[in-house]
């Protein structure tokens, strides 16, 4: 089995008298994929963002594999975090007046400058006929094609990538694009961990999946059988799978 990456020990996350995640146990592995999903509510952004280390259990333990040991990530200064764990919000708040450009730079911001990362990722994304834009002059999905370049100019190979529903306004082909990226960044060692509504996207893209219902883990394992068209009629009926799958 590949090295444990991101590690939950009975993890509970919440706000004065409002649990948002009860009991969470998990883990994924080094060079793997985990799908998050689940419906609105259920807890999975407020997962992520512990995960992230920007919102700190009430009780339970996370690790997160920074360099080589696992730490608790939001006791980490923003400059070691960001050596080993990129992520993407759901709502990224992108400042007006840059160019789609300075974004992208500024995925380096607690790391050291590197232009050749900033180039990659730009041309990874197919930005570059963007690129001197200004952001908010960019459709959704452009913006949100930048906002993940950010993350790829500073992404480490080998660390965590923490993505909360990177597919959301992309269409087809720009959905596949991302797909194989993913793939990729996994196949380097990279752990990657990504909230997904669109559950055959979900299936395509993981290689494991959690299911979370009433901000508790209900399902967990192997995407084949965790996604499958029972375990979704089981968790949450007939006409939600119907829906997802087809009938």
């Amino acid at each position: 089995m590949s090295e444990t990456a991101i590690r939950l020990e009975e993890v509970a996350v919440g706000h004065e008298r409002t649990i948002v995640l009860e009991g969470v146990s998990g883990e994924v592995r080094r060079g793997t994929i985990l799908a998050v999903v689940g419906a609105n509510a259920a807890g999975k952004t407020t997962l992520l963002r512990a995960i992230a280390g920007l919102a700190r259990p009430m009780r339970g333990r996370i690790g997160v594999r920074i360099e080589e040991s696992l730490a608790d990530p939001s006791s980490l200064p923003p400059s070691r975090r960001a050596t080993g764990l990129a992520f993407l919000p759901q709502r990224l708040r992108l400042p007006g007046g840059f160019e789609a450009r300075e974004i992208v730079e500024m995925g380096r911001y607690a790391l050291p400058p590197s232009a050749a990362r900033v180039e990659q990722a730009i041309v990874t994304l197919d930005l570059a006929a963007i690129a001197d834009r200004p952001i908010d002059r960019l459709s959704i999905g452009q913006q949100q094609r930048v906002a993940l370049a950010r993350v790829l100019a500073q992404h480490r190979p080998g660390g965590v990538v923490i993505l909360d529903e990177p597919f959301a306004s992309l269409d087809l082909r720009e959905t596949a694009r991302l797909l194989g990226l993913l793939r990729s960044i996994a196949a380097e060692g990279t752990a990657v961990l990504a909230s997904v509504h669109d559950l055959p996207v979900a299936a395509r893209l993981a290689d494991d999946a959690w299911i979370l219902d009433g901000g508790r883990l209900v399902a967990s394992g192997g995407t084949d059988s965790v996604l499958s068209r029972a375990s979704i009629a089981r968790i949450f009926g007939e006409s939600s799978a119907d829906l997802a799958f087809g009938r």
